[in-house]
């Protein structure tokens, strides 16, 4: 594999999928792959004045982003962070995440994706194996004294950047967020804790004043860019070895798959691309086809920390989304989202009294709905499609995998209880489940085996 492009594994004698492939896209296309340092720098390039991040009506445009980025790798490395460290993310939908991600590689780190709300043994565990030199993460109260509590000399990890949730919000927001949390305070239930600077502990506020551009660092596409853990079906869970090339390959894959036409000039008056993110980006499908994804293709990428059906909706309405990913149980409960009216009581009074549902916001701007992390029900599909109008959008893949692998087409033949075909260069095969070496025929069950660019180095301390 060269830096400018995957080659191509060796040809199967004959591809099934080809009958089925998009008069757009051709399998055996070139996917480029580099680091994801250069992918982000080059949409920096040219996207630079457009909004790359909105979080809760406070914006921030690519060249900021990658101002921040560079602060954070600056501050990394002057605390003797670089190529061989580990730092760990353990962080919601925020802008904290994105610059900590990309200024992280930047250093010439490896970046380890942890879940926030993890119990203190599954975070002790994780930290050990991927040897986390250091810890970004909030000053929540839900999450932050659990990483505390991994200081100390039990664990790998030696030092904590804390970030406060306040310094996300728009001006207003962050006031009446303070304020909020000051009352919960006085009755014992903060939501936040103060955040402290010391020996073990950065305030993430502290790392944005460095001062000075990065060391630059030889990074190469095949080092490995992110320890993406997977609990798969056996044993505890093991990291992906998931390297520069596998992650810009997936992310040119997806490129070709969802957004043909995205490197041509937007016609005037065309609807700027907006992806809105609510799964979390501590999950490798987030990570690759939300934020990734959206920064390359200069969409503006809108962030929600968490699932609210009612937020969500609104969201959609108000920000005008042109993209959207989920999980068959997420779209499920927007279709079922009923208000918790406030005037119930008033019963003569249908016109007050009607709670709001997914019927009474605008939800028409989205073009793309992306579903994986499970089998789309066919019952949710249809009703889904009675709805908006537009169907969805199946992918199929694994941490291993970046992780897109497998997808219906925007255009074309869509099958139902389908997963679709494989993305471009990657290769699909079914394999007899008592002799992995030998394929099964069409409609016979077997296990199956994946080939292709994105495909991971292997598990990281399990050969």
């Amino acid at each position: 594999m060269t830096p400018d492009s995957a080659t191509a594994p060796d040809a199967l004698p004959a591809r099934p999928w080809d009958k089925s492939y998009p008069v757009d896209i051709h399998w055996d296309a070139e996917v480029p792959v580099t680091t994801m340092v250069k992918m982000f720098e080059d949409s920096v390039k040219k996207n630079g004045n457009k909004t790359a991040l909105n979080f809760m009506g406070k914006k921030i445009t690519f060249n900021e982003l990658n101002e921040q980025a560079d602060r954070f790798a600056k501050s990394l490395q002057d605390q003797g962070i670089g190529k061989g460290s580990h730092v760990g993310l353990s962080l919601p939908n925020t802008p904290f995440y994105v610059i900590a991600y990309y200024g992280a590689l930047k250093a010439g780190a490896t970046v380890v994706n942890f879940n926030p709300l993890y119990a203190e043994q599954e975070i002790k565990h994780q930290i050990n194996d991927s040897q986390t030199d250091i810890m970004v993460t909030v000053n929540a109260k839900q999450v932050l004294p659990k990483i505390e509590k991994m200081l100390g000399g039990e664990t790998a990890l030696k030092k904590i950047i804390v970030a406060d949730i306040a310094d996300a919000l728009p001006p207003v927001k962050r006031i009446a967020y303070k304020l909020m949390n000051a009352v919960k305070s006085l009755k014992g239930k903060p939501e936040t804790i103060e955040v402290k600077e010391d020996a073990t502990h950065v305030a993430f506020s502290t790392m944005l004043k460095s001062k000075g551009a990065p060391a630059p660092v030889d990074i190469k596409p095949e080092d490995v860019a992110v320890l993406q853990y997977t609990g798969g079906t056996t044993g505890v869970p093991k990291a992906t070895m998931l390297s520069h090339a596998n992650l810009t390959a997936n992310i040119a894959q997806s490129e070709m798959w969802f957004a043909v036409g995205s490197k041509d000039e937007p016609k005037k008056g065309a609807p700027k691309e907006k992806m809105l993110a609510v799964l979390p980006f501590f999950h490798v499908f987030s990570m690759t086809v939300q934020m990734n994804l959206s920064l390359k293709l200069g969409a503006e990428l809108i962030m929600l920390p968490k699932f609210d059906a009612a937020e969500v909706l609104a969201t959609i309405d108000s920000e005008k989304p042109t993209m959207f990913a989920g999980v068959p149980t997420l779209f499920k409960a927007l279709m079922d989202y009923k208000e918790k009216s406030e005037f119930s009581w008033l019963k003569p009074w249908k016109a007050l009294s009607a709670p709001k549902t997914v019927n009474d916001y605008d939800i028409s701007s989205v073009n793309l709905w992306l579903s994986g992390g499970a089998g789309m029900p066919e019952k949710t599909a249809v009703a889904w499609k009675e709805l908006t109008g537009k169907e969805f959008t199946e992918g199929y893949g694994l941490s291993e995998t970046s992780p897109l692998a497998i997808a219906n087409p925007l255009s074309g033949v869509k099958k139902v209880n389908s997963i679709g075909i494989p993305l471009p260069r990657t290769e699909v095969k079914i394999a007899n489940l008592e002799f992995p070496d030998q394929s099964v025929p069409v409609r016979v069950e077997g296990e199956i085996s994946l080939r292709g660019p994105q495909v991971m180095q292997g598990y990281w301390n399990r050969a």
